[in-house]
């Protein structure tokens, strides 16, 4: 519900914080045009089948929690070094949610890959990393807003595959030694 404690507390910690950073404020303009691309359609099936509303709420906390952790943890560094904190909030909330949801599908990939397939996977996302932050440094100070619309899209895709693909891989060197 749009009323719900839980999407006021998200609605208010974007629009009081993301938003009044230039970071968070370019990320929103890339997450806005994918999210509102899928989400209306998707709002009227799961109203048109309410069967569907509860196993989706359910599927949501993880989502819920990841960004209530992520508030929480860069709510100290709001007034005194916005732009960093929104960093740490983004960096936060897409580990946990890449964690929540992509890990299963993550820990089939890697185990069906040779060893050095898998190093070589995670070596390439470290970079792709890597690189996002570089470029959000660079596009933060020097950059025109599209290039840290770009950045920051990135960099959040980039974390968000990265951290499951590091715990599947974890996961699977602990399986294999076990």
């Amino acid at each position: 519900s749009e009323v719900s404690e839980e999407v006021q507390f998200l609605r208010n910690f974007r629009d009081e914080f993301v938003l009044s950073t230039r970071s968070g404020a370019a990320f929103y303009v890339a997450f806005n045009a994918f999210y509102y691309s899928w989400s209306p359609p998707v709002a009227q099936f799961i109203l048109a089948h309410p069967v569907l509303k509860a196993p989706l709420r359910v599927a949501l906390y993880p989502l819920i929690a990841s960004l209530n952790v992520a508030a929480v943890a860069a709510r100290p560094l709001i007034s005194t070094l916005p732009e960093i904190a929104v960093y740490l909030a983004g960096t936060i909330a897409s580990a946990l949610i890449g964690l929540s949801y992509l890990t299963p599908l993550a820990y089939l990939l890697i185990r069906r890959a040779r060893n050095d397939t898998a190093d070589k996977a995670v070596k390439a996302l470290a970079y792709a990393y890597l690189a996002a932050l570089l470029l959000c440094g660079a596009a933060s100070t020097l950059g025109p807003t599209w290039v840290l619309v770009f950045a920051t899209s990135a960099y959040v895709l980039s974390t968000l595959a990265l951290a499951p693909t590091l715990a599947a891989r974890l996961l699977v060197k602990v399986y294999r030694k076990a």
